[in-house]
């Protein structure tokens, strides 16, 4: 697998959670059965995502008891993934965590930010999904004094975020910004 170190093929994504019925209600997506939500998905995914570019897909792939298996979707997924475990996850093939430099920002990659779920102390930025929009007051898109970025599908518009776009926001300056469409609130200088 070959690992673009191009900032405009690295892409971030989680909690897509196919084949799940009652994650449409529990997070408000807006659709009306999971077999809109999984289409939808594949189809934002694969429209954005090339055979060149590398996924950091941060856990929970698909969820329920007649989910599909972990690879049905994974085979279906374009790009290199790299698969961060989630809570939800059945597929062990993935890695508890990962720590990446980025345009001189170290990151820790991560399912649950949960302090108790980092095996070590960690002071920069945080990477991951997990925590929906079920609390985007603690966990918004990006959170500066918490140092969380939240690429939950919800967050994200349900699609990959292109890394060069995250680091386009200039994030060590935002003190808060809901979802990925909305506007940045700074910190005050």
């Amino acid at each position: 697998m070959h690992i673009s170190n191009d900032y405009r093929h690295i892409h971030l994504i989680g909690d897509t959670h196919f084949d799940h019925k009652g994650i449409i209600e529990m997070c408000q997506r807006p659709f009306k059965n999971k077999g809109q939500m999984n289409r939808f998905l594949l189809r934002r995914w694969n429209e954005k995502i090339t055979s060149n570019d590398t996924v950091y897909f941060l856990g929970d792939l698909s969820y329920g008891h007649k989910a599909r298996a972990t690879t049905t979707w994974l085979n279906q997924l374009n790009g290199n993934i790299i698969f961060i475990n989630g809570n939800h996850d059945r597929y062990k093939d993935g890695k508890e965590f990962e720590i990446v430099n980025w345009a001189g920002i170290d990151f820790l990659l991560i399912h649950d930010p949960s302090p108790e779920k980092i095996p070590f102390k960690w002071d920069s930025w945080k990477i991951h999904a997990h925590k929906h929009c079920n609390d985007p007051v603690s966990f918004p898109f990006i959170n500066g004094i918490n140092k969380t970025i939240n690429v939950s599908v919800e967050m994200t518009e349900y699609s990959p975020l292109l890394l060069s776009d995250l680091l386009s926001l200039n994030i060590d300056k935002i003190k808060y910004m809901e979802t990925i469409k909305n506007k940045p609130v700074y910190f005050l200088i």
